[in-house]
């Protein structure tokens, strides 16, 4: 639960059982109320390929994919709770993450490209506008009424991004910042869009997307 994956246990003695599903719900409790104390904190635990805490740029090395690289960042910039896939169904949309930040806010993150020449990311202008409509989507789930609290700031992270002269790079500018369909765009392997991730983390305020 601490690394926020998917897990599946098992016991053929109900005891151990009973013991279990109760070490669950207190650990579930304390990470849904934000007491992240020596007993009940957010851990990471290395990825399977390369070794053992491994940097991000050996890890690709590695053949480690762009969504694993795109979680490790997210959870060594602060995030908690991160959550794989994102499916909001009666909207048709899925994303890669969501996860929430030190005031508990949500966020969602898409990721885009992979670690090779031929899935440059949001630099394919296939995939911008794919992840424009899908951002597009969510902003107006979110100024509905009734205030929907599953949904969050989109963020994309991708493996590349357009240059900012190019026409996909005129039309990702016109839709990424705050208050836009797309709070930011952070590329993979970059220390300074790290950096910035790492402020996101922190809680910072989140705007309502323009209509």
């Amino acid at each position: 639960m601490r690394t926020g994956r998917h897990y599946a246990g098992f016991d053929t003695d109900a005891g151990y059982l009973a013991l279990a599903d109760e070490r669950i719900a207190a650990e579930r409790h304390h990470l849904a109320d934000g007491r992240l104390g020596t007993t009940a904190s957010p851990v990471f635990v290395p990825l399977g390929r390369g070794r053992p805490g491994a940097s991000l740029d050996e890890l690709v090395r590695a053949g480690e994919r762009a969504t694993a690289v795109a979680r490790r960042m997210l959870v060594e910039a602060g995030f908690t709770h991160v959550e794989s896939p994102a499916v909001f169904k009666d909207l048709g949309v899925t994303v890669a993450y969501r996860a929430r930040d030190h005031r508990g806010q949500p966020w969602l993150f898409e990721v885009c490209g992979a670690f090779s020449s031929t899935r440059p990311g949001l630099a394919r202008r296939d995939v911008l506008l794919r992840t424009i409509g899908t951002a597009t989507v969510l902003a107006a789930a979110r100024t509905a009424v009734p205030v929907r609290e599953d949904l969050g700031t989109f963020v994309v992270l991708s493996t590349d991004t357009p240059t900012p002269r190019s026409p996909a790079g005129r039309t990702l500018a016109a839709v990424c910042g705050p208050g836009r369909v797309i709070h930011d765009v952070i590329t993979l392997l970059s220390l300074d869009d790290h950096m910035r991730l790492r402020e996101l983390a922190q809680g910072a305020p989140q705007e309502v997307p323009a209509p």
